[in-house]
């Protein structure tokens, strides 16, 4: 049995919508597309994992993207 992915679902939420201007929402956007590297609209844990790297967390691991991702679940 395959193991399962976990992935993270990006929306703009109504209270993003009131607290970010459009310009800001955009970028979000932009950056989460850049990171889905399949283009599927999620974001999985090497996704996730990528993104971490590149915020200066250099020793993220494979678990700890997974786990932060199920802590969003």
């Amino acid at each position: 049995m395959a193991e399962e992915v976990k992935t993270i679902d990006y929306e703009v939420t109504a209270e993003q919508r009131k607290n970010l201007t459009p310009q800001e929402i955009a970028g979000f956007i932009k950056s989460f597309n850049n990171y889905d590297k399949n283009k599927d609209g999620h974001m999985d844990e090497s996704e996730f994992k990528s993104i971490m790297i590149d915020m200066g967390h250099r020793k993220t691991s494979d678990a700890d993207a997974a786990a932060m991702i199920k802590e969003n679940d």
